[in-house]
């Protein structure tokens, strides 16, 4: 038998949550999805085609989502290498806008929430797929810490300077507490209440920027939280 230290094993139980609850999501979307088409084709009503086709386009999509779920959770508790499959130029304002646009907001006002600035578009390295999963990460952790806020200002933007490439995101929710930013991407840390966050995704952001040469940084200025993804750029 293996003497297993209780931080061991609590590890493993976020492990899980985290696991299932990410898995789970796009598994209902699709199960829900299926339902609906199996429904559209078995009343053999006319006019449906249109209709099964968008609910197909959803499912593949949500397949695609699972498949990149899987990376991520490689990627944050493996430490795995990136699939260099994977891996080819982006263009960070395309990485940005398709984040915007597929996150899975829970109303109106979430996404009336989330702005994209005025950006300096750059290109450079990296897993496109992966790259905007880290920012639904960014995206979610700004929405959930603005929640209590009827003003929430989220925004995106990007730029170069200094032979590197910078995505940025900022919100104006209460932040991080000071004495406890120097933990922001450690595995499992999070300061939301047992059960609503496992920790998991502020983690796999770093593990992402760190196998990509780049970095990622958190800062607080004034009343606006700051999240920086920094890529090495290509010499010309």
């Amino acid at each position: 038998f293996v003497n297993r230290s209780q931080a061991s094993i609590e590890r493993e139980r976020n492990f899980t949550r985290y696991a299932s609850h990410e898995l789970r999501t796009p598994l209902l979307s699709i199960k829900n999805f299926a339902a609906t088409t199996k429904k559209a084709l078995k009343d053999g009503k006319p006019n449906q085609q249109e209709k099964v086709i968008a609910n197909l386009d959803h499912i593949l999509r949500e397949i695609e989502f699972s498949n990149r779920t899987i990376d991520i959770l490689l990627v944050s508790t493996s430490k795995a290498a990136i699939n260099v499959n994977a891996v080819g130029t982006f263009r960070a304002k395309s990485v940005i806008e398709n984040a915007v646009a597929s996150y899975p907001y829970s109303n109106p006002a979430e996404r009336a929430s989330v702005h994209i600035a005025e950006t300096t578009d750059f290109e450079a390295t990296g897993p496109y797929e992966l790259l905007v999963h880290a920012l639904y990460n960014l995206i979610k952790n700004a929405l959930l810490s603005a929640e209590s806020y009827s003003d929430s200002k989220i925004e995106l933007e990007c730029f170069s300077a200094g032979g590197k490439g910078t995505i940025v995101v900022k919100d104006n929710g209460p932040g991080i507490p000071l004495r406890l930013q120097h933990k922001v991407f450690d595995d499992f840390f999070t300061t939301r209440s047992p059960g609503e966050g496992t920790g998991l995704g502020l983690a796999f952001c770093k593990s992402l920027m760190n196998q990509l040469g780049g970095t990622i940084t958190y800062k607080r200025v004034d009343s606006t939280s700051i999240f920086r993804m920094s890529f090495p750029l290509q010499e010309p």
